[in-house]
């Protein structure tokens, strides 16, 4: 390929407006921007630069690829893309500015870089949480993760952590996340001060994540030698998990996937040269196959099994760990910041990319019970919108017991959570060798994720959101009360017929039917869907859109105050105009349903008929613009 001076420059259209079908990416992982360009290009528009992957190389400072079947040249020479092929008549032509071409082709990962030095020794890290918990977590002394706003500027960001005295160690900017680093046992002050910036959302120490005890050594060449870049997966389960082999952690995830009849694109997390999983780069993996669904594969659900926490999995809580030696309590803020990392990452992605991410995960095992740390997720309201869109919590179903063990004195690893996100799932699956591969919830979260999958392949025009509401709705109808793939797509159906009636009959808009939907499972006593409640839901949507205060979307928690004859809710922050929906069900059959504004307290009030004695009534109430519940029982 050779460059002619005074040649025009020439745009090729046809190179621009084609609509191209993504191929894969080249197996080898780029070596420098060029290379990411490269890849981009002969992804995108595969039928013009083939084989995809061609070796790279240089002619004085031309670096380029030559494309034999199709005849054509790439190439980057003084800032430039270059393109030379049949599309220009075979003349050199100018395609634009390389560093347009690499925004372009790291998308979310724009700007971005991975962290490349060595880990400290974990220790623990104190400091205090956004909700004003003063806690210890197990971490990496002097590195804090920090999540700004979506509107804040690179610029702005490094200079808010370095008027701090923090250096850079990792950042995605695209979705607000930075790793800082800090002088050790500085942290706790580190957060504080950054906290009075209103432009960070959040701040947290870069904690250990566990995969279990056949947890591998990643060879972590890719995140720390290279650019992190779009990655092109194949539509599937992206497993984000250790690497795979004979017996580790991700194979038996894998064949879970497998064995519940899914298909997988696996993503490789890295480990801090000790068997453990730091959790910035388990934000970049989030980071990097968003950012690839983006660009290669739009139109395919992002569906995440991480069957990775933090706070130990490889014990019984409460009986103390061989593996660290951290408290229980210090176990439990563990998996809230690990949780909390998670949840600020998919918070910060684009709203049309959320929209089409599910991720499964796992919700404690060892006889761990997280209940109390999810309804401390969900006080947090971008946390509880991101939980009740995007996230599926794995349990492993009581009747899935299996034998005792040292490690494991409670045999089996179900959870209590009562939660629309908390997925149970049981049949055992065993592999090869006849051991069982499903027995706990790293193992049953890949199985839901896999049964997600399907459901969405089974329903046209279903969203990951509402195959999430159908495993729900599934298992709750389930007799043993766990998932099973059949009645979900049946489910599936369900909500989408149902919430075409509510957009029918309730005169809302798509979004505002969906919204209407889960918060009639959400508020209903035994979390199932009831046509005429969602219908009622989107008409107080409706009507609370022209009636309500400016604030009223903006709701971050809604309390009983009493319960009975009198019951009065409270929403936070107090502000009056707020239309509040409530509803009971009574054991009797009674049911009762009716809306109200909050008074300047944020107060509302309901009247509700006695029953007779013994009867138990179940109370929700729902601010209906910010989506927040709250439910309650009272016996008569």
């Amino acid at each position: 390929m050779t460059t002619r001076a005074g040649i025009g420059i020439v745009f090729v259209a046809i190179l621009f407006t084609c609509t191209l079908s993504p191929a894969g990416f080249a197996a080898a992982p780029p070596t420098n921007d060029s290379d990411v360009i490269f890849n981009y290009v002969e992804t995108v528009y595969a039928p013009y630069f083939s084989p995809a992957g061609s070796t790279s190389l240089s002619s004085g400072e031309l670096y380029y690829r030559y494309y034999p079947g199709t005849s054509a040249y790439l190439g980057i020479l003084g800032g430039k893309l270059l393109y030379l092929g049949p599309l220009s008549g075979n003349q050199v032509v100018d395609l634009g500015a390389s560093s347009d071409w690499l925004a372009q082709s790291l998308g979310l990962l724009s700007q971005g870089a991975s962290y490349t030095g060595s880990y400290p020794a974990l220790g623990t890290v104190s400091y205090t949480t956004k909700d004003g918990r003063s806690v210890s977590v197990e971490a990496y002394p002097g590195q804090v993760q920090v999540f700004f706003s979506s509107t804040v500027s690179e610029a702005t960001a490094r200079q808010a952590l370095a008027s701090l005295g923090a250096s850079i160690l990792a950042e995605f900017p695209q979705v607000g996340y930075y790793l800082a680093g800090v002088t050790a046992g500085s942290e706790s002050s580190f957060i504080a001060a950054l906290r009075q910036n209103s432009s960070v959302t959040d701040a947290m120490p870069n904690m250990r994540g566990y995969v279990g005890a056949d947890a591998i050594e990643l060879d972590d060449s890719w995140w720390r030698t290279n650019r992190p870049v779009p990655l092109n997966v194949p539509p599937g389960v992206v497993i984000v998990d250790t690497q795979r082999s004979a017996t580790g952690h991700a194979q038996i995830v894998g064949q879970s996937v497998t064995g519940q009849g899914g298909t997988i694109g696996t993503v490789l997390i890295t480990d801090d040269d000790s068997g453990n999983v730091s959790t910035d780069k388990i934000v970049a993996s989030i980071v990097a196959t968003a950012a690839g669904r983006r660009l290669f594969t739009p139109n395919e659900p992002i569906l995440l099994n991480m069957s990775i926490s933090s706070g130990g999995n490889t014990c019984n809580w409460g009986t103390g760990c061989g593996d660290t030696a951290q408290s229980e309590n210090q176990r439990h803020e563990n998996w809230r910041g690990f949780a909390g990392t998670v949840l600020n990452t998919i918070a910060g992605l684009p709203s049309d990319t959320r929209d089409k991410l599910m991720l499964t995960t796992i919700l404690g095992n060892g006889g761990s019970n997280l209940s109390s740390d999810l309804a401390n997720l969900r006080a947090n309201a971008t946390f509880d919108a991101i939980i009740d869109k995007n996230v599926q919590f794995a349990e492993a179903a009581a009747a899935d017991t299996v034998p005792a063990t040292a490690a494991r004195p409670n045999g089996e690893y179900s959870n209590t959570a009562d939660d629309v996100s908390v997925v149970r799932i049981t049949g055992l699956i065993r592999d090869s060798n006849g051991n069982l591969v499903n027995y706990g919830t790293s193992f049953s979260s890949p199985r839901i994720a896999a049964v997600t999958q399907q459901v969405l392949a089974a329903t046209s025009g279903l969203s990951p959101d509402q195959a999430k509401l159908a495993n729900i709705l599934a298992q709750n109808a389930n007799s043993t009360g766990a998932l099973v793939l059949s009645e979900a797509i049946t489910k599936a159906n369900f909500v989408k017929t149902t919430t075409a009636q509510v957009m029918s009959d309730a005169g809302v808009t798509e979004a505002q039917a969906k919204s209407a939907v889960l918060l009639a499972v959400k508020s209903n006593a035994l979390h199932a869907l009831v046509a005429d409640e969602a219908i009622a839901k989107a008409q107080a949507i409706k009507s609370a859109g022209s009636t309500d205060s400016s604030g009223a979307a903006s709701v971050t928690g809604i309390a009983f105050i009493s319960t009975g004859g009198t019951t009065s809710a409270r929403i936070t922050p107090a502000i009056a105009n707020v239309t509040v929906q409530f509803s009971l069900s009574g054991t009797d059959g009674y049911f009762q349903s009716e809306s109200h504004l909050t008074n300047s307290a944020g107060i509302v009030t309901f009247s509700v008929p006695a029953g007779d004695t013994g009867v138990v009534d179940t109370f929700s109430v729902t601010a209906v613009l910010s989506g927040r519940v709250a439910r309650s029982t009272y016996t008569w």
